[in-house]
């Protein structure tokens, strides 16, 4: 049944990667593009069929998950998958759910390729936070350092405006201030962050 519910989020999230977790951190399912971020050059480990903490990953994979089970809101972070002989590097922008059903309870990660460590490019951006094109846009401006007044200058719009969008940027992430924004865009060109709290 918990497989089941996965296959469905799987059809949902068609090119990207799903892995659901059950009780215990047990993995009861992963399609391919999650099994790549599995094993000793992934981001992840999977022992006797849990998923074990292990490292930076292993750490933001863990506080997600437990503050997706304290708070059922989904929570946002980055994987970075290093380059190996069969595979180049790729950031994975996940984001974690809680799937629930009569009598079933599930966290499922939904891992959207991101392109090479660092390239924070807007469709990317809106497509894994929900944001519209231009908070996309204002977000990307953002995550190359750029102060608000930059952004406005750059994108041709009011201050007024731009500030607008970093607040519905800021609600739709979680975050409290832009101080924590630029920290966790800039996480995310790293190749781990959280961004939600």
């Amino acid at each position: 049944m918990v497989a089941a519910s996965a296959l469905a989020v799987a059809v949902r999230h068609t090119g990207q990667g799903v892995m659901a977790v059950g009780v215990g951190a047990r993995l009861v399912y992963a399609n391919e593009v999650a099994y790549s971020c599995l094993g000793p050059e992934g981001p992840l480990r999977l022992r006797q069929g849990c998923l074990t903490p292990t490292g930076v990953a292993g750490r933001c994979v863990s506080e997600a998950l437990l503050r997706l089970e304290q708070t059922g809101r989904p929570q946002f972070f980055a994987l970075h998958r290093p380059a190996t002989a069969g595979s180049s590097a790729q950031t994975f922008a996940v984001t974690a759910i809680l799937e629930e059903q009569t009598m079933l309870r599930q966290r499922v990660l939904i891992l959207d390729p991101f392109g090479e460590r660092g390239a924070l490019d807007e469709s990317a951006l809106s497509n894994w936070l929900g944001l519209t094109p231009a908070q996309a846009r204002v977000a990307a401006c953002l995550s190359r350092g750029l102060s608000p007044e930059e952004v406005a200058t750059h994108c041709g719009r009011s201050i007024a405006t731009i500030r607008t969008q970093i607040r519905a940027i800021l609600e739709r992430t979680n975050l409290e201030n832009l101080q924590q924004l630029h920290r966790a865009l800039a996480g995310l060109g790293r190749g781990f962050c959280e961004i939600s709290r």
